[in-house]
């Protein structure tokens, strides 16, 4: 049998908005000023780090740590949770490959 390995955030499920939603307001919490999702997803699609955003988002170096922080406490929050989608494509294909006897295994 053949086992496939998921990871869910960005492959089985979309949490751009459940990122965007706290990212947005970390950064208003501590008097930056966010970018518009769209830029936001620019950049991190163009894999630039969170410290980079944060400059681009006019929050003082001396609030990054602090960021993470909040960040890391708010993104597996209920309301924050509830943001998530599934891509149009993922159920279909996880029954697809289910019904050719897959193995299937979500990691976190």
């Amino acid at each position: 049998m053949i086992q496939i390995f998921f990871d869910l955030d960005g492959t089985l499920i979309d949490c751009s908005k459940r990122n965007y939603f706290v990212y947005n307001n970390v950064v208003e919490k501590l008097r930056g000023i966010p970018l518009s999702f769209a830029s936001y997803w620019e950049l991190k699609r163009d894999r630039i780090d969170t410290s980079n955003i944060l400059i681009k988002s006019d929050l003082a170096q001396r609030f990054h740590q602090r960021y993470s922080s909040e960040f890391i406490k708010l993104i597996e929050s209920p309301k924050a949770l509830k943001l998530d989608k599934c891509f149009s494509y993922t159920i279909t294909i996880l029954k697809e490959l289910r019904r050719h006897n897959f193995d299937l295994y979500l990691v976190r």
